[in-house]
This record gives C-alpha cells, structure tokens and sequence, in this order.
C-alpha cells in the first residue's frame, strides 16, 4: 500500500521518543468493495505502525460513506484534526492526498492548518 504522510517536524529532535502516528481512512459510498477497501486500508496502517519500534498508535480514524469535498460530515477527519490541535499526533498517514481531502482549497488550508501546528506534509509515497 502506497501512503501520504503528513510529519510533525518539530517532534523531530526528541531523539528515542516514540512518535504518535495516526492514520485517516475514508471510502465515499459505503458498497461491499469500497468495505473491503476500508478494512484494508487499516489493517495495513496498523501493520505499518506496528512495524516501527520508534512508532506508537495515535488512532486510526476512518469515514466510510463520506464525501471527501466537505468536511462537515467527516466526523472521524474532524476528530484526526482535534488531536493534532490537541499536539496528541506527530505523523498522519494517508493512503492518497484524495483521502485527506478532495477540495484542493480545503486541503491548502487544512495543510497550513497542520504546519502551523509544527507538521509539514510530505508528497511523497510510501512503499
């Protein structure tokens, strides 16, 4: 599974502090296959953390059924964003930027949003 991961940066230097690691997951219709899509996608978040002694589980969030232009309605992507405010995440795992968000305008706010708060997105995949 390849993933977007947004990094809190300044969490950095705390040299042998495990880090605090969420994932988001979202499916927009809630049909059988998009299910499995979901299951999937955390049980491979969760072997991806547990792989990393310097990792520990913040929380996996996931939104099934829900549209990824508005975040009115995620209520899982609204509580992912109260942790990080709350500085209870150090890293963010996405499948793709289009689970975070779908809106290109939201997603640069949500973005800077999250490196005011000393996390910086990184665009590139993991494999």
């Amino acid at each position: 599974m390849r993933s977007v991961v947004i990094k809190n940066i300044k969490n950095d230097y705390y040299k042998g502090k495990k880090k605090g690691i969420a994932a988001y997951c979202r499916v927009s219709t809630g049909l059988e296959e998009q299910q499995s899509s979901l299951k999937n996608q955390t049980e491979a978040f969760y072997r991806m953390i547990s792989l990393r002694e310097d990792w520990t589980l913040a929380g996996i969030y996931a939104d099934e059924g829900k549209s990824g232009t508005d975040a009115i309605h995620r209520h899982q992507f609204n509580r992912l964003l109260e942790d990080a405010r709350k500085r209870k995440i150090d890293i963010i795992l996405v499948k793709s930027i289009s689970r975070f968000a779908r809106n290109i305008g939201d997603c640069q706010n949500y973005a800077r949003e999250l490196r005011q708060l000393g996390m910086n997105e990184k665009s590139e995949l993991l494999r």
